[in-house]
């Protein structure tokens, strides 16, 4: 129970109880996670990596296989063979067929190239992922430094249209003044409705991206991250296309072995019926005298082989483009948001306590004191753009090389 003071209000320490308790309950509903933990939590739940393991699991499962002879025939012929006396024979026979161990040479080292092909686009998946996760996080960051700069404008366009109709009532000025000045509130308004379904939509995206059960929620660190130039590597799809030449070379192996001769061994027994048993065995060599659609079929596989080896070439070569321009990005950025900052600092605080006081003594029209807002408005809005893109552009430039 508290006590009513004497205008019917609670006391002002309860109602900063209250705020703290009411305010410590919203914060509780969501989760505020760094971009690094984002991340982290990105690459445990999303299914696509999941759906990655298990095709790696997969294809470990058929590596090195042993090698295994081919199939055994058995054979029975009865009541059908006859001597030129008439006598009646039957005949039981079995034949195995061994199988160039060639073939289960080729198939294995084939394997092995599958599974590594199916770890680096796992390790793509990674990445790609990862790069998702960092640009919602950042744009979901620009959104909530908007949000409280344009609730701050609203309080001052208040201020400004309360002391212009108070100069309307005085008849000092006529209602335009007013009228051009709500219409500016009624504006900031509907950007700062807009900016909270903004941000409402995208941390609705981020808990969805990172599978997560809770609302989450960035931080409101948003200031320029750091950058260092990274020397020129071999990046992820650039390794991916090179293990595609090892792939293709595996293949060629892999018809090659076809042509390799198998073998076959087996035993047969004969029943006379007036005669007894009389038994044999067999061998056998199984060669494909027929090659030539095998040789064109490696033919092509070399060429795809070819093909492979010039696509690391432009892989490589899109991606230094793609890292000097990033990096470019990054330094054109870099020098707007110091810019900006610099003016918002320097001149920003000054100009907006000069033309407040200027209006509120009535030494500048409302019209001077829109351009004057105008500008200052513009500095911020500037400043957390370059520096949301400048980020945008860090986070990109360390995807391309891992």
């Amino acid at each position: 129970m508290y006590f009513i003071n004497k205008l019917g209000c609670p006391p002002l320490g309860v109602l900063l109880l209250f705020s703290v308790v009411l305010l410590g309950g919203t914060a509780a509903a969501q989760q505020v996670l760094t971009m690094d933990e984002a991340v982290e939590m990105a690459l445990s739940n999303h299914p696509s990596l999941q759906a990655a393991d298990r095709q790696i699991e997969q294809g470990k499962a058929l590596q090195h296989l042993k090698y295994t002879p081919g199939t055994t025939d058995i054979d029975f012929q009865g009541d059908g063979l006859f001597r030129e006396n008439g006598q009646r024979v039957n005949q039981l026979g079995a034949s195995q067929n061994f199988p160039s161990p060639a073939g289960v040479k080729a198939q294995n080292a084939l394997q092995d190239e599958r599974v590594v092909h199916y770890e680096l686009e796992k390790e793509l998946t990674k990445n790609e992922l990862r790069l998702k996760v960092q640009q919602l996080y950042l744009e979901l960051q620009q959104q909530k430094k908007l949000l409280p700069l344009y609730q701050s404008w609203i309080q001052r366009y208040e201020q400004f249209l309360s002391i212009a109709n108070t100069r309307v009532e005085l008849g000092v000025t006529n209602r335009i003044e007013s009228l051009r000045l709500s219409a500016s509130l009624d504006e900031y308004k509907l950007l700062e409705r807009q900016v909270k379904l903004a941000i409402n939509n995208l941390e609705k995206q981020l808990q969805h991206l990172l599978q997560a059960k809770e609302a989450i929620t960035s931080s409101t660190d948003f200031e320029l991250m750091d950058y260092a130039s990274t020397d020129s590597k071999e990046a992820t799809p650039t390794l991916l296309a090179r293990q595609a030449i090892a792939l293709e070379q595996a293949e060629i192996k892999g018809i090659q072995a076809e042509l390799k001769p198998s073998f076959q061994v087996g035993y047969a027994l004969q029943n006379y019926f007036d005669g007894g048993w009389l038994s044999g065995v067999q061998a056998g060599v199984q060669l494909p005298l027929f090659k030539k659609q095998n040789k064109q079929r490696v033919e092509a596989q070399k060429l795809q082989a070819e093909v492979a080896k010039n696509q690391v070439k432009s892989k490589q070569f899109e991606l230094e483009q793609k890292q000097l321009s990033a990096a470019n990005t990054i330094a054109i950025y870099a020098e707007g948001a110091a810019y900006y900052k610099e003016r918002i600092e320097r001149l920003n605080q000054e100009m907006e306590r000069i033309s407040q006081l200027n209006y509120q003594a009535g030494e500048i029209s409302y019209l001077e004191l829109l351009n004057i807002i105008n500008v200052l408005e513009s500095n911020h809005l500037r400043y957390w753009e370059q520096v949301g893109k400048h980020n945008q552009a860090v986070v990109y430039y360390l995807f391309l090389f891992e």
